[in-house]
Parts: C-alpha cells; sequence; structure tokens
C-alpha cells in the first residue's frame, strides 16, 4: 500500500525517498531496530507523561508510549518517539525510553541534561515524580500530544493484567517474541504494529530517521 508519511518534525516525505536496493533489503531482515531514536522526542514524552500523573510507574510509562507511538503510527504515518520496540516477558518494551527509566542509566551523557525528573522507590516499582520541567511544545505536535494523553488514560483505566492482555495480543509482540528462542528479548517488526503491515512505510521512516 502506498500512503505518504511524516518524518519526525511532521513534514511529509514523498513515496520515492527512500533507497530501494533490494538486496541490502534482503540482507536486514525487518525486525532489526530500523529506526534512529528520537532522543529528544523520547525525553520530552516521557516528561509529558509525567507532568500529567506525578508517580506513574516505568511499567504505566513504557505501555502508554507503546499505545501511544502505536496509534500515532497508523493514524498520522509516523511514530511519536521513533524508538524501537523489542518484545520481553511483560510486553513491548520501547528501548531507550526503558533504559533512560533505569536509575542506574548514564542519563546526561546520553541526553545531555541532568535527569528532569525525580525516582521513587515503592516496593518493587519505581516511580517518577516532581518533573523539574515542563515538556517542551515546540517539540512534541498536537496530534502527539493527543496520542499520549489517551493511551495514558487508557493505561490508568486498566488493571495490570489487563494491560498485559491489551499489550500481549499485539501483532508485532506475538510474532517477536514466538521467535525469540531462549533469548530475554526479541527485536520488534515494526510494520506489524501497522494495521496494515505496509513494510514500505517502515522502510521509507527508518530512512527519514537516519537523514
Amino acid at each position: 500500500m502506498e500512503r505518504d508519511v511524516e518524518d519526525k518534525h511532521g513534514r511529509r516525505a514523498a513515496h520515492g525517498d527512500a533507497p530501494r536496493s533490494a538486496g541490502q533489503q534482503a540482507a536486514e531482515p525487518r525486525y532489526r531496530k530500523p529506526f534512529k531514536p528520537d532522543k529528544e522526542r523520547i525525553l520530552e514524552a516521557i516528561l509529558f507523561l509525567i507532568g500529567r500523573t506525578s508517580g506513574l510507574s516505568q511499567h504505566e510509562i513504557v505501555k502508554s508510549l507503546f499505545l501511544a507511538d502505536r496509534a500515532h503510527l497508523n493514524t498520522y504515518g509516523r511514530p511519536i518517539t521513533f524508538d524501537n520496540y523489542v518484545a520481553m516477558e511483560h510486553g513491548p518494551v520501547p528501548s531507550l525510553a526503558y533504559n533512560a527509566l533505569e536509575p542506574s542509566f548514564n542519563f546526561l551523557k546520553i541526553f545531555k541534561e541532568e535527569r528532569p525528573w525525580v525516582t521513587i522507590r515503592d516496593g518493587n516499582k519505581n516511580r517518577f515524580v516532581n518533573p523539574k520541567r515542563g515538556f517542551r511544545k515546540d517539540v512534541l505536535s498536537k496530534t502527539d500530544i493527543d496520542a499520549l494523553e489517551s493511551a495514558l488514560q487508557t493505561i490508568k483505566t486498566l488493571s495490570v493484567s489487563q494491560i498485559r492482555r491489551l499489550t500481549h495480543d499485539d501483532p508485532a509482540y506475538k510474532e517477536a517474541w514466538s521467535r525469540r528462542g531462549k533469548a530475554a528479548a526479541a527485536d520488534m517488526d515494526m510494520s506489524k504494529l501497522l494495521e496494515d503491515g505496509d513494510e514500505e512505510t517502515i522502510e521509507r521512516l527508518a530512512y527519514l530517521t537516519r537523514c
């Protein structure tokens, strides 16, 4: 299926922008991490979520990001964060966002600023409170914000078991988890996040993130 896609700044990309090397595509399976994650957008998306609901757990944040990225990709032709997702035991996980929420992560080195929130331990969970600044509205578009808000409200209304069913039923997650073998995680085929499975959309987006 042919479709226009937006780059990470909301600009429309022409169908012919991406290279069309069949040999290269055959050599690199689609499920390998296709995107160059947008660190700026990942950080601002996390800050938006924490700012809307202080005390979110790591689990709630990454599941909100997944639902928002998937919805925005299907509606507008691009994800919000351009993070690469992996299938893990407890569902789809955005790689860089997950790492950024880990207390041991070298946040300053990757994001070039001090961690802009406070992490507190609540039993066996990390929770995130007191954002030190608001999210940057010049980074996230209105459609990004709407998708994040909708995803967050969905996650907040569901139990842990309901969230698990919702995310584990995703075709991209199920396919990746089925081929992980003995590994703890497997890269998800991003084209399977699309309802129409359009591989060319992911190829064009991957190209745009690396330009």
